[in-house]
């Protein structure tokens, strides 16, 4: 058990740390990171989420007002590796947070992603931009 969870956290320490290095000065919310599949199913999470891996982070910049979280998007998708990106929600000009998954010991898709609700609530996604 231990050794899981020492690796689950260091694949999102290896996405923080790129992040971090890479937008210095620049505040960061980690509203998300690892979540067991309790957890996951309680929240209505996929049940293929990356969180579950510790593959994955929902990060917010806006908390902070330093920058959006559509720049935040938008530098990583030109200037890092990942493996799907997702814009949640919010509005086209803005997410309400940033989904973003990173596979160390694997391929990155580099995919991005727009969650939608349609008009019974129910949660589908868009390709937004097809790999860089």
């Amino acid at each position: 058990m231990m050794n899981g969870l020492l690796k689950i956290l260091r694949r999102l320490q290896s996405i923080s740390s790129s992040l971090v290095a890479t937008i210095s000065g620049v505040p960061i919310y980690v509203s998300s990171g690892y979540r067991g599949p309790e957890l996951n199913r309680a929240i209505g999470g996929s049940k293929r989420s990356q969180h579950m891996e510790g593959r994955a982070l929902d990060l917010d910049c806006d908390v902070f007002g330093r920058i959006s979280n559509s720049d935040l998007f938008d530098y990583i998708r030109e200037n890092l590796e990942f493996d799907q990106m997702v814009w949640e929600f919010g509005t086209e000009d803005n997410p309400d947070w940033v989904h973003v998954s990173y596979v160390r010991d694997g391929h990155n898709r580099k995919r991005c992603l727009r969650a939608c609700r349609d008009d019974n609530g129910k949660v589908y996604y868009e390709v937004m931009y097809k790999q860089l």
